[in-house]
């Protein structure tokens, strides 16, 4: 990318720009303007292999994603509402797209109408494991970034793979029940007549994607915090995990109008499409995962650096203000 920054250099408003970053000091950069943090966040970015990483990751938690998967479907037996699997049956139905419903059908007709203790089990175990997995390849990835080596013992650091594992299936489940919830507080006030288009539907829209925002962020602070060896100077909430929450966001509406208006998976791959679907989804919330990581390290290694060398990746003297 470097012959992109040669080729802006010719331009006036490009030199603006560097001056005007090399002033701007956003919130949670520690006093660093904001061209010494991006210079550094690029440098780290051509260092480390980031796709490489997220590739690993988006692996570990594929093979957690079906096992957790039965596990639920294997829980819909036991749970107490009268017509809860027919409902959810045909909901299934109308979301999976037909070839992979149809390739699916009897094997989770089966698992919904059979209480198989067995299954329960092996599911639970398997989604814990390969979910355990795939956060303690998320920590290996988030010490090497911030260059902080793991001081932790090898029980200490599977427990916090654990814990961390059941927050986030915690988070998950309580954004899938606010949506839910949501869409089943809509579906009553109309049956009862009372309005809710315009302002009122745009409100209860609105709070249940600021709620599912919320629950992100919390989670990926969660990850960013407790994640890495050394974490006891570091913010709860940081530049890095806004910065990641926003990307999904966006990563996220984006992927949906890709796949509703261009993506041609499911008649080029039949039932496999919904699987390609689901690894793209993995891969790309995997990268930004790890984007918002490296912008906290960079901030972080930005700061220490800056001590040493004042003037080193600043822009005509930036570093002199960063001290300040």
């Amino acid at each position: 990318m470097d012959w992109i920054f040669k080729f802006l250099e010719r331009y006036r408003f490009y030199h603006s720009f560097l001056e005007w970053t090399s002033r701007v000091i956003l919130p949670g950069f520690n006093g660093l303007p904001l061209y010494t943090v991006s210079v550094f966040f690029y440098n780290e970015l051509r260092k480390e292999a980031l796709f490489t990483k997220a590739s690993s990751l988006a692996f570990h938690f594929l093979l957690a994603i079906f096992p957790f998967i039965i596990f639920l479907f294997t829980l819909i037996p036991h749970v107490p509402i009268p017509d809860f699997q027919t409902k959810l049956f045909l909901l299934l139905q109308e979301v999976l797209p037909t070839h992979a419903f149809l390739a699916a059908e009897s094997t989770i007709g089966d698992i919904m109408n059979n209480r198989k203790f067995d299954l329960l089990s092996i599911g639970f175990l398997s989604s814990m494991y390969f979910s355990t997995n795939g956060i303690g390849t998320l920590m290996k990835a988030f010490n090497k970034s911030s260059l902080s080596p793991e001081t932790r013992p090898f029980l200490k650091q599977q427990w916090t793979a654990i814990w961390l594992t059941f927050t986030m299936v915690l988070l998950l489940v309580v954004s899938v029940t606010s949506i839910i919830a949501s869409e089943l507080l809509i579906s009553w006030l109309r049956r009862e007549h009372i309005f809710v288009g315009g302002l009122v539907s745009f409100s209860l829209q609105s709070a249940r994607w600021l709620i599912i925002a919320g629950l992100y962020l919390l989670a990926v602070s969660l990850l960013y915090y407790y994640g890495p060896s050394r974490h006891r100077e570091l913010k709860f909430f940081t530049p890095g995990a806004i910065f990641a929450t926003i990307l999904a966001i966006i990563a996220s509406i984006l992927f949906t109008f890709f796949i509703s208006n261009f993506g041609t998976y499911n008649k080029i791959y039949g039932s496999i499409g919904a699987l390609i679907i689901i690894m793209l989804w993995l891969y790309f919330n995997s990268i930004i995962l790890l984007l918002g990581f490296e912008l906290n390290a960079s901030i972080e290694l930005s700061k220490r650096s800056i001590k040493v060398e004042p003037l080193k990746n600043t822009y005509r003297g930036t570093g002199t203000q960063a001290q300040a």
